[in-house]
């Protein structure tokens, strides 16, 4: 299982309550039930200043004051276009992101490969 944490929150991968399939959950410090966010794509992790979420490595969510977590449909997301209905997501071009001290800074990885298009032989 890995772990995030956010004060009131840990999100892992775990397996569904009734030994169903694993899942990405978040679960309550205080003993509450767990929330399923997703299956393993759909993992959850905050910003720095606890007022975002990023989401499946490439969306940004702003939370309302006081949340802690964005509004999960029941059963978790189930696509993309599920996380980017939610009021004020953003899309990040880019895979794997980061988050850094606030929603507008984070880190992600871009690679390109460059390749010799020509052959030339070689006596």
């Amino acid at each position: 299982m890995q772990y995030i944490y956010h004060g009131r929150w840990i999100v892992g991968w775990a397996p569904l309550p009734g030994n169903g399939p694993p899942s990405i959950q978040a679960f309550p410090l205080d003993g509450g039930p767990p929330v399923q966010i997703g299956d393993s794509f759909m993992f959850l992790t905050w910003a720095l200043d606890g007022r975002s979420v990023f989401i499946a490595g490439s969306y940004i969510i702003p939370l309302a004051p006081g949340e802690a977590l964005p509004r999960i449909p029941e059963g978790g997301f189930r696509s993309e276009e599920e996380i980017a209905r939610l009021p004020g997501a953003r899309r990040i071009d880019a895979q794997g992101v980061v988050p850094g001290p606030s929603a507008s800074v984070y880190a992600f990885y871009r690679s390109t490969v460059q390749r010799n298009l020509y052959r030339i032989p070689i006596p």
